[in-house]
């Protein structure tokens, strides 16, 4: 039984440190392709922290090491803002192990490459569309 539970512990050791390389080049990688082409916004990347200039608004995602079972691991960034001390989520995604941004693990819901050169295109896109369904610009309910 120590066996069988130290070799898992090393096994999920090994797959998180090498999904954390993985988001290391992926977050270098939206760094230097940063500016969206085809929509308003601009993506700032500090450390493990992914900024969107949202409509006058900052959403804010910090990478997450989850695991969607079968200790597959996964990178999660759940955009959200924070406003008059409310917390509004816009969007989230997942970074896959294989290298794939997709909107759920395991779900087959493609986005793109971790390194497509229309990352920050994807991202903002999605992000400033939810932000726009969102309980952040709806209006305030009468007391």
């Amino acid at each position: 039984m120590n066996k069988e539970i130290a070799l898992k512990i090393i096994n999920a050791n090994g797959r998180i440190e090498t999904l954390r390389e993985l988001n290391t080049r992926f977050l270098q990688h939206l760094a230097k392709n940063c500016q969206p082409e085809r929509v308003p916004g601009k993506i700032t990347v500090e450390e493990n922290k992914i900024s969107i200039d949202c409509f006058g608004y900052t959403a804010v995602a910090e990478s997450r090491v989850v695991d969607s079972g079968d200790r597959v691991f996964w990178m999660e960034y759940v955009f959200s803002v924070n406003e008059h001390d409310l917390e509004y989520e816009l969007w989230r995604f997942y970074l896959s192990p294989n290298g794939y941004l997709e909107t759920l693990p395991n779900n087959g819901d493609h986005i793109c490459d971790y390194d497509n050169r229309y990352v920050a295109d994807y991202i903002c896109k999605a992000v400033l569309h939810s932000a726009l369904g969102s309980m952040l610009f709806a209006p305030k309910e009468k007391n």
